[in-house]
């Protein structure tokens, strides 16, 4: 599956459900969001059924961006039934951002 790429309506949808949703809080203009980037698209192709990969970008959503408090970039951020259940500021690699999700959401969290 690629990276959904949401907007303010797609992020109320997708966060409100029982399904998890990862979220990338990422700037165009941020040297960190993309270094991140490809190992972020290499994750949502290989994730199980049981998790979205997401991506936001705070440049075109300022209100949501202050509205959760997003301070610096990249961070992300998963959703389940409408709740924040976990976030990470600035991961650097891949490796950080899978044990992120697994310390998130445990034995729920594979990989193909």
């Amino acid at each position: 599956m690629a990276v959904i790429q949401m907007n303010l309506e797609l992020w109320h949808t997708l966060t409100q459900g029982a399904t998890p949703v990862v979220v990338a809080y990422c700037g165009s203009d941020c040297k960190y969001c993309r270094r991140i980037e490809r190992a972020y698209e290499m994750l949502a192709q290989q994730v199980q059924a049981g998790l979205l990969v997401a991506k936001i970008d705070v440049d075109a959503e300022p209100t949501l961006t202050l509205q959760e408090e997003i301070e610096a970039l990249p961070t992300l951020v998963v959703y389940q039934n409408g709740n924040a259940i976990g976030s990470a500021v600035a991961p650097e690699c891949k490796d950080d951002i899978l044990g992120f999700l697994r310390e998130t959401l445990g034995d729920t969290f594979t990989l193909q």
